[in-house]
């Protein structure tokens, strides 16, 4: 056998071996994931074992757990009248997140007959269990500021929107943004608007993405309000909100962001996909694309 020959067959039989040797790997890998998913599917089983075991004692805690199994269909159907039995019996108790459980539930009309009034008294009961009653704190804001289950009071809804900011601020700085910029419950001032807005989508304790203060800020720099008029700023933070957003309001954050796009010379086009594509990046981790007609 030539040299040359030989030198081949050596050659498949390497190829062979890495074949082989990653199929090993992959099948490894997949049996480790295997059993990590399986790890965290019984830690899961073991946990809500767990919660109902304490429930069924009284605890306050586990019962609302379970509340938000029922209402979410976590482990269970969906069942909106479980829902409120269980967070009742842990309201009863005075425990915040079940009393605000039960508003949503009577807000939204799920497993109770919709009524805000009564949706009302339960965010006011949570909203005095601090530190728990934040939610419950910007759910009286919204009431007082639409009116909803109460006489519509923008000085009521200022206070309770600021009592939230501590630790649910994104929504609540939205509206004290609102508030400021309509002059709504404290003078109107379109730069202590836009301040708000800013802290709603980066501040401390913004929250999720701040997707409708995105979009907010978008149309401040848009149309100059509160600050110097700025497209690219605008078409960033447009941009951000057609991300993020959904439904209407995505295709309305779109259109504004293509609006912005057409201002723009192709450097300034190319700077606002880049501070959208940093402020992502710093925020979630991600790479996304932020450009105009998609």
């Amino acid at each position: 056998m030539s040299d040359e020959s030989q030198l081949q067959i050596t050659r498949r039989e390497e190829q062979s071996s890495l074949v082989k040797s990653s199929r090993r790997s992959t099948l490894i890998a997949r049996g480790r994931n295997d059993i990590l998913v399986l790890a965290l599917k019984n830690s899961l089983e073991n946990y809500r074992a767990e919660r109902w075991r304490l429930a069924e004692q009284g605890d306050a805690n586990a019962e609302c757990s379970v509340g938000r199994m029922y209402e979410e269909g976590d482990g269970v159907p969906t069942d909106y009248t479980e829902a409120v039995r269980w967070y009742r019996k842990a309201a009863e108790q005075g425990f915040g997140p079940a009393q605000q459980g039960i508003g949503r539930l009577y807000r939204d009309g799920r497993g109770v007959p919709q009524d805000f009034s009564e949706a009302l008294r339960w965010y006011l009961k949570a909203a005095a269990n601090s530190p728990y009653g934040n939610e419950a704190k910007v759910e009286l804001g919204l009431s007082y500021y639409n009116g909803i289950g109460v006489a519509q009071n923008d000085g009521e809804a200022v206070k309770w929107f600021r009592e939230a900011i501590p630790s649910f601020g994104g929504i609540a700085e939205l509206y004290l943004g609102y508030a400021y910029a309509h002059g709504r419950g404290a003078p109107q001032d379109f730069a202590e608007a836009v301040r708000w807005w800013r802290e709603a989508v980066s501040g401390e304790h913004s929250w999720t993405n701040g997707a409708p203060a995105c979009y907010t800020l978008g149309d401040a720099y848009y149309k100059g309000l509160g600050l110097p008029q700025d497209c690219v700023l605008a078409y960033m933070w447009f941009a951000i909100a057609a991300v993020y957003r959904s439904g209407e309001e995505k295709v309305e954050a779109a259109k504004m962001r293509d609006e912005a796009a057409r201002m723009l010379t192709l450097e300034q086009l190319a700077e606002g996909q880049r501070l959208a594509r940093e402020w992502d990046a710093e925020r979630y981790g991600q790479d996304l694309d932020f450009k105009a007609g998609q």
